[in-house]
């Protein structure tokens, strides 16, 4: 396995005249991430049948004990079995994203795609995380363009706006705000020839160094590991998976005390075709 690196000679007047290639043996690198990802997998597989069990188990305990009469020591065994049933759900989700990031890494990452209305489907994201804004005193507020659409896995691209809205709500401190703006980002003689959803938020931003590595699996910026906000470190590396499997783009600009502004862009298939045709 060879890792070809490339960079541009800039002279003084700002032109560029020259390029350098660097070629380098990464077969030690390549053959590590295949163990870990196979390690991701057998692990991942192996903890999903009893997760799905424990959920379903919780679910029927629950049922049988609201059958009972009220008390004291059946209100506390709900309780329990919410519990229960809760965290089997969060680490149930992570077992979901460790798979489809590990299915992504190896390009398996399968997509149903359709017409999507993407108006729609960011309509509906922002507002089932309303009630979470209204809890931590958040303005969270859309500008989605009418008649905005892509060709999408819409499970999957509802989850890259889940994750993108969800990570800016729990990261902003209370109070702040967080816009979501979705529409056309380029048109020629009238025709859409790629569409955009953008997520801002006034939260404590990232330095460039911080903001180069968020989409890496598993990294936490330090603001996001200081708080008391947990998360894998998965949901931003998924989203980029997605979204490239999609043909698109996602970026992030940030500066420090000032927020973060995620956006990610769909092209249609002319535009996707001469995009790959360049690069």
């Amino acid at each position: 396995m060879i890792s070809v690196t490339s960079r541009a000679v800039t002279a003084e007047d700002g032109t560029r005249d020259a390029a350098f290639l660097i070629f380098r043996d990464a077969t030690k690198e390549y053959n590590l991430l295949r163990a870990q990802q196979e390690v991701i997998a057998t692990v991942s597989h192996e903890m999903r049948t009893p997760l799905t069990s424990i959920v379903g188990f919780s679910d029927f305990a629950e049922d049988s004990m609201t059958e009972l009469a009220p008390s004291a020591a059946r209100d506390d065994a709900l309780d329990q079995l919410a519990v229960i049933r809760r965290n089997a759900e969060k680490l149930s989700k992570l077992v979901e994203d460790l798979l489809l990031e590990q299915q992504a890494t190896v390009g398996k990452l399968n997509l149903d795609l359709e017409q999507v209305s993407l108006q729609k489907l960011v309509a509906d994201c922002v507002q089932g995380f309303q009630p979470m804004a209204a809890a931590r005193g958040m303005t969270l507020e859309s500008n989605l363009q009418e008649g905005t659409t892509a060709m999408a896995d819409v499970l999957r691209l509802s989850q890259v706006v889940d994750n993108l809205v969800g990570n800016a709500l729990k990261y902003t401190p209370e109070g702040g705000h967080v816009w979501v703006t979705a529409g056309a980002a380029d048109t020629a003689e009238g025709a859409v020839e790629a569409v955009f959803v953008e997520v801002r938020d006034d939260g404590p931003g990232m330095n460039q160094l911080e903001a180069s590595q968020v989409f890496t699996p598993f990294y936490r910026a330090p603001a996001a590991r200081q708080s008391a906000t947990a998360g894998a470190g998965l949901g931003l590396a998924l989203s980029q998976s997605i979204i490239e499997a999609h043909g698109g783009t996602i970026t992030v600009r940030s500066v420090p005390g000032e927020g973060s502004r995620f956006r990610f862009t769909l092209y249609n298939d002319s535009t996707r075709r001469a995009r790959a045709a360049t690069s």
